[in-house]
């Protein structure tokens, strides 16, 4: 399977969208935890930032947006790299604007915006290819 055994974290505030997006990623292998918005995103991966690999999350949110999400989690990433600690998660940002310059992604951490419409297949080889290449750096 494309996402055997990768831990992911899905956020997303629309319910059915979320439900067939948690259920396409774990029929691909993942293993899916969901949230609701960006604040609750982001309050499970501080409790326990080394239970995923990967973050997915929806760009607009009524509570944090994708772009808040990714600083949160960017900021926990530069507290635990230097204390020497791993870092491993990626973080992917779906939607259906493109409103937010690359620059301020790539400041937050963002691996790799994708624009509604995309095909779940493409965005999951990404994150395979991603994985695959950081395993072998």
């Amino acid at each position: 399977m494309l996402l055997e055994g990768v831990r992911l974290l899905l956020a997303e505030d629309d319910d059915d969208l979320r439900d067939v997006l948690a259920e396409s990623l774990q029929e691909m292998g993942a293993l899916v935890t969901t949230s609701v918005s960006g604040d609750e995103g982001l309050a499970k991966f501080s409790g326990d930032p080394e239970s995923y690999d990967v973050i997915i999350s929806d760009m607009r949110m009524p509570a944090g947006d994708g772009l808040e999400f990714a600083r949160g989690v960017q900021s926990l990433r530069n507290e635990r790299q230097a204390k020497g600690l791993p870092t491993p998660t990626l973080f992917f940002v779906y939607s259906g604007y493109n409103d937010v310059e690359p620059k301020d992604w790539d400041a937050a951490g963002v691996s790799e915006v994708f624009v509604k419409p995309f095909a779940l297949e493409q965005m999951a080889g990404r994150i395979s290819d991603l994985i695959r290449f950081r395993a072998s750096a």
